[in-house]
């Protein structure tokens, strides 16, 4: 019916449109037929002279009516199934809503699909890391990892002996003094990759639940409803 609902709609629209636009041109409605005849019976004849009327209301209105009146019983015949169109949304055994309106469905699912991809996109933690949750501060904690840290020390060392000819030759070297211990610990606010994947799968369960509720309201079945010509008989009555 949605497809269908399109095409009658598009319909109105250019009959209303083209409606609006004639409305606005007087010229179209206006015409005319001029002749001429002399007094004298040997006058000058000048020929005659003529224009069509190239639109008229009645016809615009029929136009206009007949879309109209297609549109407005095809909107109240889908509203009215719409108001009977429910279905319960249902994970294997588990009932998460019961009488939903195929409308709430519709929109339902778009929800859910912003929502899942939201999920997909969470920060997880790092795989490389052995992570354990502290409960304490809300954040994972990494296992610590120890470093050592250094400082540059100078010092000098005999190369060549001295000899009785020659002094020492001494050389500066500089060398890696171990000064202290980094202890470092990551915190993470992100989530784990295992608890993403199982909401993915959640949300992805419940957007299928959602689906298949929407297709089964979809099943009622659809009276047709009229109320165009009665309205439109009244307004242009």
């Amino acid at each position: 019916m949605i497809g269908l609902e399109k095409g009658v709609k598009a319909a109105a629209d250019a009959a209303l449109s083209k409606a609006h636009h004639d409305a606005q041109k007087p010229d179209l409605f206006v015409g005319l037929v001029r002749t001429y005849e002399p007094l004298e019976e040997d006058g000058y004849v000048l020929p005659s002279e003529s224009k069509k009327v190239a639109a008229k209301v009645p016809q615009m209105v029929t136009d206009v009516r007949a879309a109209l009146e297609r549109l407005f019983d095809l909107t109240l015949t889908k509203d009215t199934a719409n108001t009977g169109a429910k279905a319960d949304i249902k994970v294997g055994d588990a009932v998460l809503a019961r009488d939903v309106p195929v409308t709430t469905l519709l929109w339902l699912e778009k929800q859910l699909a912003s929502l899942r991809g939201l999920i997909a996109k969470l920060p997880v933690t790092d795989v490389a890391d052995d992570w354990t949750w502290d409960p304490d501060n809300g954040v994972f904690r990494s296992a610590t990892v120890k470093t050592m840290r250094t400082r540059k020390s100078e010092d000098f060392i005999v190369v060549v002996p001295p000899t009785d000819k020659h002094p020492a030759h001494v050389e500066k070297v500089t060398k890696d003094v171990p000064e202290g211990i980094w202890s470092t610990t990551k915190l993470s606010g992100a989530i784990s990759p295992t608890q993403r994947d199982r909401w993915l799968a959640q949300v992805t369960a419940v957007i299928e639940a959602v689906k298949t509720a929407r297709e089964q309201a979809n099943m009622v079945e659809v009276v047709d409803r009229k109320m165009g010509r009665a309205i439109l008989d009244f307004v242009f009555g």
